[in-house]
């Protein structure tokens, strides 16, 4: 849909992308794509983005590294998989009132990379966020988790530190509930002082106890 890569001290607002896919030989499917792809930038800001109907809605990612960023407000809704994506070098960032609705794996997804990279997946906080009716899509996929922190691999296990969820809410609101948990982290704390913190938040209609 929407990339912008390697760019620096920037603002964007009411970005827009939707209904992207294609039949790859299986039939008609929004699998592999991209709404909003943001890579390797820095000193930037979005306000009010917002993605519908592709695969990852808001994916901010890559391996030279998104740092220094600021996200207010947006939507993502009907996501194959991830609706906004924080992932492998994505570093120091801040995220208020951002909404995920429908999106088959995640809301929200925060991880490291499968190797080292110069900037590694650290110190993100997202405010006010909202992940709603995860996991409805009917896809396949395991956690289905309104907000999770997944780990990285190889030379960066254990390194996505410092990402809080502050005042957000996971909520499965269907007859039929579809997220498994509210909150998922699988990185183990460590002793650096970066934890990764869930304050004030609430899970409401997750089928984990």
């Amino acid at each position: 849909g929407i990339w912008i890569d390697d760019c620096s001290n920037f603002s964007l607002a009411d970005l827009e992308a939707h209904d992207l896919g294609g039949n790859f030989g299986g039939g008609a499917t929004t699998r592999w794509s991209r709404g909003i792809a943001m890579g390797g930038n820095s000193d930037w800001t979005s306000t009010n983005p917002r993605a519908w109907n592709v695969d990852q809605g808001h994916d901010v990612t890559g391996s030279e590294g998104n740092t220094r960023f600021e996200i207010v407000g947006g939507l993502t809704h009907d996501c194959y998989t991830w609706g906004w994506k924080f992932a492998n070098t994505a570093r120091d960032g801040t995220i208020t009132g951002a909404v995920a609705v429908r999106c088959g794996a995640s809301g929200f997804v925060v991880s490291g990379p499968s190797d080292t990279e110069a900037i590694l997946t650290s110190d993100l906080t997202l405010v006010g966020c909202c992940a709603y009716d995860t996991g409805s899509n009917g896809q396949t996929i395991a956690g289905k988790a309104g907000f999770r922190i997944l780990n990285g691999g190889g030379g960066a296990a254990n390194s996505t530190r410092g990402i809080r969820f502050i005042g957000c809410k996971a909520h499965d609101r269907q007859s039929v509930r579809t997220m498994t948990h509210g909150f998922q982290n699988d990185v183990p704390a460590n002793a650096d002082g970066r934890y990764n913190e869930v304050i004030n938040c609430v899970s409401i209609g997750n089928l984990s106890t």
